[in-house]
């Protein structure tokens, strides 16, 4: 009886397995947008494209690094690579994770890692702040992230000074020069006004911006979030071998009367 259950555990975990190595790029589940949302930068789904696409604009624009212009390039490819929504694991693609967020808790089954979000289309407001840190790192910026009440976002140092930025509600900084900052704009609630006017109502926006707090500078934000992910990642490809082993071994155990 034992061996049939370590037999059927192992089938099954390892035909899991063989769907988490196709993982593929998921499709729309909305069919209009109010957003910037681009579905043409669908291909951009890992670190590596949205890297050399970046790289690709800013030698076609004729940007210069450590510049506003370079940066707000950066998070334009961002707003306009998601519309606002929850990337969450799927029993294909991390089956553990998956389980983990139906039974225990929800946010288990959310993506922290980049390269898989990039795999979706939809994100919320921390992972597309994870993914537009992890992409301005890659070309020397220091990043912070920024924690509001029930909003998550980014600064990013250059021209001496941190400025600020939102990729999920896409407020509008065009007009303001130099961009500002999260200090420059609690001091100064008209910036938020005039940016988000279009986004949200002053209740909401004094809301979300009534406190706020900094983090480290460079650190990933979600660094026990990710280690979990990367581990139920590793165990929900090659779990099916250890079942494997467990069958083997009671196989050839010999029963005892």
């Amino acid at each position: 009886m034992r061996i049939i259950l370590f037999i059927f555990l192992f089938l099954l975990t390892f035909s899991l397995a063989l769907s988490q190595f196709s993982f593929q790029h998921e499709k729309d589940i909305k069919k209009e947008y109010t957003e910037l949302y681009d579905p043409a930068l669908n291909k951009l789904d890992n670190m590596k494209k949205l890297v050399e696409y970046w790289d690709g604009m800013t030698i076609q624009n004729g940007l210069k690094i450590n510049t506003r212009e370079h940066v707000d390039l950066a998070h334009n490819i961002i707003a306009q690579r998601f519309y606002h929504g929850y990337a969450r694991y799927n029993i294909r693609n991390n089956w553990l994770a998956f389980l983990a967020g139906t039974f225990i808790w929800s946010d288990f089954s959310g993506i922290v890692i980049p390269d898989d979000i990039l795999k979706y289309n939809e994100a919320l407001c921390n992972q597309q702040a994870i993914v537009f840190g992890e992409l301005v790192k890659k070309r020397g910026y220091k990043v912070r992230k920024v924690m509001l009440k029930g909003h998550f976002c980014k600064e990013v140092f250059y021209n001496n000074s941190w400025h600020f930025y939102d990729a999920d509600m896409e407020p509008d900084f065009s007009q303001e020069t130099p961009r500002p900052g999260i200090e420059d704009l609690v001091s100064n609630k008209n910036l938020l006004y005039n940016a988000y006017k279009d986004k949200a109502n002053k209740a909401l926006i004094n809301r979300i911006f009534g406190k706020y707090k900094t983090g480290e500078i460079n650190s990933f934000p979600a660094r026990k979030m990710i280690v979990f992910d990367y581990v139920t990642k590793a165990l929900s490809d090659w779990l099916w071998v250890l079942f494997l082993g467990l069958a083997v071994y009671f196989r050839n155990v010999p029963s005892r009367r």
